[in-house]
């Protein structure tokens, strides 16, 4: 891996996450004191609070006895099929997004770090493979309950109904069933964290939140996942979709933009794909023409002969 953070700053994700997944197998709390007392920052529990839903915790105790560097590659191998995958058999254009992707400062960044941003930018990457099916509402909430902002993909599946009703019902199933092993008490945090919870303003490129407000925030998120639905063009609904999930970040680090490289990735190939059916368009033309040219010619010579 090409070296670009400071030592200090490598694994800072992973190690948050660890540090996370330590407690609830000790049975600590999950969410800190800071979170729960009152407005903080993401930035402010770095390595000792948790930013994610309950049952997230779930995914990264099963990830701890492994390590950072398998927790990366993970990470690297969904985010990398799912490029692959998104061209829908351009694997020229897949292949020159892959090289463009490990020399990038988001992709770099969010593996040094170990960011399950990462892999959730590879989740993405496979709805689009995918298509609009019905069955991708269960790979939806299941990464909803992980990190929030993925759930807006249930707006991706055809009908969105039904995606809607799909999900819930996981959503409820999944919940119940972990609810022995993390607890009320656990959720009941995470509502409060949540609340608690404020963008960081003082970065790079500060959220949307810090101009509009947090209300104003999820209102445009909101509103943005409905009109996806309304799109006529897949492209323009994915691309609402994918917006959606970056202006309601409340912290916007180099790998957030992970998700607006995919859209890139998917956008070249549907132009790659619209460029190639344009130009096959008039050879079929021509084609046709000599075909039926050469058919004239043969009936002419029966006739002379």
């Amino acid at each position: 891996m090409i070296p670009y953070l400071s030592a200090d700053v490598v694994h800072r994700d992973w190690t948050t996450y660890a540090n996370a997944a330590a407690r609830f197998l000790n049975h600590d709390a999950l969410y800190s004191s800071m979170q729960l007392a009152g407005p903080y920052r993401g930035v402010d529990v770095a390595y000792s609070g948790f930013l994610y839903p309950p049952t997230a915790i779930l995914v990264f105790a099963a990830a701890l006895p492994f390590g950072p560097d398998a927790w990366t590659l993970l990470n690297a191998t969904i985010l990398g099929t799912g490029i692959l995958a998104a061209t829908r058999g351009r694997w020229w254009v897949g292949e020159i997004a892959l090289l463009l992707f490990a020399v990038s400062r988001p992709y770099l960044e969010g593996a040094q770090v170990g960011n399950i941003n990462v892999g959730l930018a590879g989740l993405v990457a496979w709805s689009w493979a995918w298509g609009r099916r019905p069955q991708l509402a269960v790979l939806a909430a299941l990464a909803g309950l992980v990190k929030v902002f993925p759930a807006f993909l249930l707006a991706w599946p055809k009908p969105v109904r039904r995606s809607m009703l799909t999900a819930a019902a996981i959503a409820v199933v999944v919940v119940s069933a972990t609810l022995p092993i993390l607890g009320i008490r656990s959720w009941l945090d995470y509502v409060v964290a949540g609340g608690n919870f404020v963008p960081t303003c003082d970065m790079a490129i500060s959220p949307i939140a810090c101009s509009v407000g947090r209300p104003a925030t999820l209102l445009l998120a909101g509103v943005l996942v409905v009109v996806s639905t309304f799109a006529r063009h897949d492209l323009v609904a994915f691309g609402f979709i994918v917006t959606a999930m970056l202006v309601v970040q409340f912290e916007v680090f180099p790998h957030s933009a992970l998700f607006l490289l995919v859209l890139g990735v998917v956008a070249a190939s549907v132009l790659v794909n619209e460029v190639e059916r344009l130009y096959r368009r008039p050879l079929a033309t021509s084609s046709r023409i000599h075909g039926i040219t050469s058919s004239s010619i043969d009936s002419r010579d029966v006739v002379a002969s």
